[in-house]
């Protein structure tokens, strides 16, 4: 869900993802970065080869590194994220006229 707000370099965006402990994470690369705070639940990260457990953080990293992330559970993962103008698209579920939606997010 994007967030109103200003005209800054950065957008922001809510999520709200369920408990899916044992779901294979899919990871993908692309230009930019993002900045993602745990506000409620626990995040399994996936950068590159290293995992993380992150809760009640933040984590910032460049998005040419494959990523990707998940919720562990038991209790339902929300997070902020931030995306500078070349992380946007990739996480957008946002259609412009003739394009088809990515299905990331």
């Amino acid at each position: 869900m994007p967030l109103p707000g200003g005209s800054g370099t950065w957008e922001a965006f809510k999520q709200v993802h369920p408990p899916a402990p044992g779901k294979p994470i899919r990871q993908w690369g692309h230009p930019g970065r993002d900045w993602i705070y745990v506000i409620a639940g626990r995040m399994r990260l996936l950068i590159g080869a290293d995992e993380l457990t992150v809760a009640g953080e933040a984590v910032e990293f460049d998005t040419r590194v494959p990523h990707g992330f998940g919720n562990p559970g038991p209790g339902v993962l929300e997070v902020l994220c931030m995306f500078n103008p070349d992380g946007v698209k990739p996480h957008s579920r946002a259609v412009g006229k003739g394009e088809a939606p990515d299905g990331a997010g």
